[in-house]
């Protein structure tokens, strides 16, 4: 594939970016302080929050939460393993309410949530995108080198996916030029019981290693044992294919 070839198909990938707007999620704190924002994730006991009075976004200790309100829908995952889509609120004993797509009400509280994700309702608010390019030249040896890399992913309630694509020319005198693409398209499912399906292609070619192509296939199968806001314990089996 050719440098205008890589170059176009990762504008593209980024011309697919996440269009949506930010809404309103409210967080207050056991000492009564409140931030309101946009939730973008809680993992480990970190909750990401961007503010539009902040250039960066903050991280927030999850134990230190009392009451959560959110506009957005998120999948919600909890220490026993059941997952859960739609949003959040506090009733006035300090109890956590989910609510479901299909109008339920789920208390819970703090502790129990161990994994925030939020999902969108249209197509193009799932989707997320980047790109990076960057070109070097140096007088030693004429060295000139173009880089890039990219990423798109799509975020559904049971499952995701996302595709990379990273390309590296180098020029330089007296030498041949270097060549490197390297791709990965990854596949995950969520199943009951804490169980998930992964799938994973990756590819490489490397002029500079004499390497046409390098093709790593894996398709396997998930488990979380133990899952709460400080650590996960699971365990995956997989099986893989390696072409070269």
């Amino acid at each position: 594939m050719n440098t205008y070839r890589i170059i176009f198909l990762q504008l593209v990938m980024l011309l697919m970016s996440n269009l949506g707007f930010t809404q309103i999620d409210s967080l207050i704190f056991i000492n009564g302080d409140a931030m309101v924002g946009e939730i973008k994730s809680m993992d480990r006991g970190i909750a990401i929050v961007e503010t539009n009075y902040s250039e960066n976004d903050f991280q927030v200790e999850w134990e230190y939460v009392k009451e959560i309100y959110t506009e957005s829908k998120f999948l919600i995952t909890l220490s026993n393993g059941v997952k859960h889509y739609g949003k959040l609120s506090t009733s006035e004993e300090l109890q956590i309410q989910i609510h479901t797509k299909e109008n339920k009400i789920i208390p819970c509280t703090i502790e129990d949530i161990v994994f925030l994700s939020p999902i969108k309702d249209r197509f193009i608010d799932r989707l997320s995108a980047s790109i990076d390019i960057g070109v070097d030249m140096t007088k030693s040896n004429n060295l000139r080198s173009l880089t890039s890399r990219s990423f798109i992913g799509y975020k559904a309630n049971k499952w995701t996916t996302d595709l990379s694509l990273n390309y590296l020319h180098s020029k330089q005198d007296e030498t041949e030029d270097i060549i490197r693409t390297e791709s990965a398209l990854n596949y995950r499912y969520i199943l009951p019981r804490r169980l998930y399906v992964i799938a994973t292609i990756s590819t490489l070619s490397n002029t500079e290693q004499k390497l046409d192509l390098r093709m790593n296939a894996q398709l396997g199968l998930g488990q979380f044992l133990v899952r709460t806001i400080r650590s996960y314990w699971g365990v995956k089996l997989c099986f893989n294919k390696n072409i070269e």
